[in-house]
């Protein structure tokens, strides 16, 4: 699969990587379209705030189903998905009050999470990830 890293500030290079496989819960989906946020650009112009290098940026992104894991009952191949850019446990406190952004684990899309994000080809995601987008709405 094609995915776009960053090294550094103003270095992203295209890559090969092997695509990922997904858990029994998770779904593979591919990147339709990415968008490039603002809390994106000082990362890519000065590389700050990036845990580590390489990182596959983009967390707000669309994609459509191509494989689903076994666990998995809410999607199929074909289906429209935009991505919740959040990664949380579903398990502790925050989570089970109705307050994931502040999950104890929670991750971020394209931040934080090795070759996750909009930028890579494709992603293996949580199902609870992942929003099935109305008929007819665009992926852009």
């Amino acid at each position: 699969m094609r995915i776009y890293r960053l090294y550094g500030a103003m270095d992203i290079r295209r890559e090969e990587a092997p695509a990922p496989v997904p858990a029994p819960d998770e779904v593979l989906i591919r990147t339709a379209y990415v968008g490039i946020c603002g809390s994106d650009m000082p990362r890519i112009l000065t590389g700050e705030g990036v845990p580590f290098f390489p990182s596959t940026i983009g967390h707000e992104f669309s994609a459509v189903v191509t494989e689903v894991g076994s666990k998995v009952r809410g999607l199929r191949p074909g289906d429209r998905v935009a991505a919740a850019p959040r990664l949380v446990c579903g398990s502790c406190v925050h989570c089970k009050s109705v307050n994931p952004g502040q999950c104890i684990s929670g991750r971020f899309l394209g931040l934080g999470v090795p070759d996750v994000g909009g930028f890579a080809e494709y992603n293996a995601l949580p199902e609870k990830n992942l929003v099935k987008l109305p008929p007819g709405m665009s992926l852009v």
